[in-house]
């Protein structure tokens, strides 16, 4: 098996040691006549996106074998549209410039080439192409998109639609002069490019060998020139180490933290002043051949899930290593407050809790599933009852880090980049109190939250794998059950929520016992009997609601994950590391009349737009009162990822009254008044063809 993803076998052989006289084992055969495997070849694809490798296995009965984790592979051919049960070969691209989906195109008998577009979520349409033999991925034109090049011809590739181009076709392509243009290779020889789908007259080198079947490029012995494997058709492997240029390189190397190690499916994109580049990674190093430039301009990476990452100023003739970095591959509205010199942080919203707030630091609050009217209470704490006693899953004392919110978190559980962790527990001995049984639960902290594909891949692991924060007690018998399934958490960035302990206690004990498999991180914990909120309250709307763009805010994220993100205001950045979801939004302007109250009338923000609020004075609050100012955030967040629903466009927009997401809600006329600003463009395309 292979444990380290290196694509090789490795033995586990537990280390004992070799008897003096090993007994003689008798050496015994036993033949079967097997029938010939039924298999034309194996195209490896993560068609689900969730972060593995699954398998569609070509033949006569063609099969998609899903990659379930510890489950195994599980046969879904059944959710494939083949054209028919049959192929004969295929490859994996990436049809559409600037999209999460990968591309499947599969060559059958009878229906001949099949390109099956990936809708994202699992799910593929078919549509015919043009007739073309075993093709290949490669930006022949320089212009960031992906044609197929096959033996008999070229399909361009112009925004997803494939035609054919005058000219000839190849068994590969490569840059065998370092003009940082692929030529092709041909069965007789070598086709230059000119240039827009010209190419120059063969060229049979010397020493080319007859009857050439295949063909593989790649600098073999790392000299920054592009070599040459030529198969023939008596099975000879000839190999041509034939480039004769003096230009400059970059050989780059890419490895997955959050996506494969390996990194297959990730584009990697080079520009070098006038000069741009794209090619396809396949797990292999890429060399890329950069003329006379002394260094490339920039490099952008597009992983397979499609967060992408730039990299400036790369030195020439030079191997390259590019890990992937940790950085949010989305985010929730941040929450800032103006302190009288600066913006401070406070928070995130839309996520699964309210927060308040009388400075930054301070807040409390309820959670529940979705944000909405009727989940919203609020709580009164006088006194705040700390554990006696609190441990962790290994019997660890952990009561220290629960005193006090100071950034100090419970986190001795191994956790996965994902967001995903190990199953593990704090149980916490409050000791005798709350006798009436009516009492609530503080806690604050943080989660690195996983993404919606992380979770599909956990689940598909069976029903264990994915375990949301469940709260027990101790019942008659002394043994630990749970009493709420699912206990809510402090969604995102470090916040606080509030669990009511009425009614589920099932014995004198007042212990406690927070299970979870999340990267979920403790910072205070506290026990209150349940008091009377404050009776003197006053509800303000915004005097000013004004949405503009602003930007991007620094973050600085921890190596380990083991803190959440930081943030700083300033200075504010106009790039992201995404676009904005397709679609319509907001107007820039003036938008009180939007968040008046609950109409199902939404404020449409994009990333790097800014909704700044302004509320009137109050007067100083009565002798012996102290005031909290509590921010109620009514409204919902959609991401990009691959596994959302509806993720490629804003819309459907959520109602209240839908019983499911995708529902068309009514139309009062307030979109075609207020939605009518295309979405941004914050990532430019590093080619000017785009």
């Amino acid at each position: 098996e292979d444990m380290e993803w290196n694509f090789y076998s490795e033995i586990l052989d537990d280390a004992e040691p070799v008897p003096a006289s090993p007994a003689p084992v008798p050496v015994q055969f036993v033949f079967e006549k097997a029938a010939a495997p039924a298999v034309s070849s194996t195209i490896l694809l993560d068609y689900d996106h969730d972060y593995d490798l699954d398998e569609f296995v070509l033949g006569p009965q063609t099969k998609l074998l899903r990659n379930q984790g510890e489950v195994g592979k599980v046969d879904r051919t059944a959710d494939f549209p083949l054209a028919e049960p049959a192929a004969i070969g295929g490859m994996t691209f990436r049809a559409v410039f600037e999209t999460k989906g990968m591309d499947l195109v599969l060559i059958h008998p009878n229906k001949g080439a099949v390109l099956y577009r990936d809708q994202l979520a699992g799910r593929y349409k078919a549509e015919p192409l043009p007739p073309i033999g075993q093709p290949q991925a490669f930006d022949l034109a320089n212009r960031a998109e992906m044609d197929l090049l096959h033996p008999g011809g070229i399909l361009k590739n112009k925004e997803g639609k494939f035609t054919p181009v005058d000219g000839p076709g190849g068994l590969t392509a490569a840059d065998l002069e370092g003009r940082g243009m692929l030529d092709l290779i041909t069965p007789q020889g070598i086709r230059r490019n000119e240039g827009n789908y010209r190419w120059g007259a063969l060229v049979t080198p010397a020493n080319w060998p007859a009857g050439v079947t295949g063909a593989t490029a790649a600098d073999f012995d790392n000299d920054g020139k592009m070599d040459l494997l030529l198969l023939t058709a008596n099975g000879a492997v000839r190999a041509l180490n034939r480039t004769p240029t003096q230009a400059n390189w970059l050989r780059i190397k890419l490895t997955g933290v959050k996506n494969l190690p390996h990194a297959p499916g990730s584009e990697i994109e080079v520009k070098a002043g006038g000069l741009y580049q794209k090619r396809l990674y396949d797990g292999t190093p890429i060399t890329f051949n950069l003329r006379q430039y002394k260094d490339a301009d920039a490099i952008r990476i597009t992983w397979a899930n499609g967060l992408i990452q730039n990299e400036t100023r790369i030195a020439v003739n030079k191997a390259h290593e590019f890990k992937e970095a940790q950085r949010l591959s989305g985010s929730c509205p941040m929450v800032w407050t103006w302190n009288g010199r600066e913006f401070e942080y406070i928070t995130d919203v839309l996520g699964v809790s309210l927060s308040a707030t009388d400075r930054v630091g301070h807040a409390f609050g309820t959670q529940g599933p979705e944000m909405c009217e009727q989940m919203f209470r609020l709580f009164g704490v006088e006194k705040t009852i700390r554990p006696r006693t609190a441990r962790d899953h290994r019997g660890r004392d952990v009561l220290p880090r629960l005193l006090s919110r100071d950034a100090k978190y419970v986190d001795g559980f191994r956790r996965a980049i994902d967001g995903l962790a190990e199953r593990s527990h704090v149980d916490l001995d409050f000791g005798p109190v709350a006798a009436n049984g009516r009492a609530i639960l503080v806690l604050s902290g943080w989660v690195d939250w996983a993404d919606g594909s992380t979770f599909l891949r956990a689940a598909q692991s069976g029903p264990d794998q994915l375990l949301m924060p469940q709260l027990q007690v101790k019942n008659a018998q002394g043994r630990w059950q749970t009493v709420i399934e699912d206990m809510g958490m402090p969604a995102g960035k470090p916040k606080t929520i509030v669990v009511d302990l009425t009614g589920k206690w099932l014995s004198a004990s007042r212990e406690l016992r927070i299970v979870s498999g999340l990267a979920l991180y403790w910072d205070e914990i506290f026990l209150s009997e349940q008091t009377q909120a404050p009776s003197v309250r006053q509800h303000e709307l915004a005097a000013t609601a004004e949405l503009q763009f602003r930007g991007f805010s620094p973050v600085t994220v921890h190596p380990q994950r083991l803190q959440p993100e930081r943030f700083a205001y300033e200075p504010v950045r106009a790039t992201s590391m995404w676009n904005p979801t397709p679609g319509l939004y907001t107007r820039y302007g003036q938008v009180e009349a939007l968040l008046n109250q609950a109409d199902d009338r939404l404020v449409l923000m994009g990333s790097g737009d800014e909704l700044r609020l302004r509320f009137r004075a109050l007067p100083p609050p009565p002798a012996g009162f102290r005031r909290d100012f509590l921010l109620k955030v009514q409204g919902w967040a959609k991401d990009q990822d691959a596994n959302t629903a509806y993720s490629k466009s804003t819309i459907p927009l959520p109602f209240r009254s839908m019983k499911q997401y995708g529902e068309v809600g009514p139309d009062n006329g307030w979109t075609r008044e207020y939605n009518t600003r295309p979405a941004l463009r914050l990532l430019r395309p590093l080619t000017s063809s785009r």
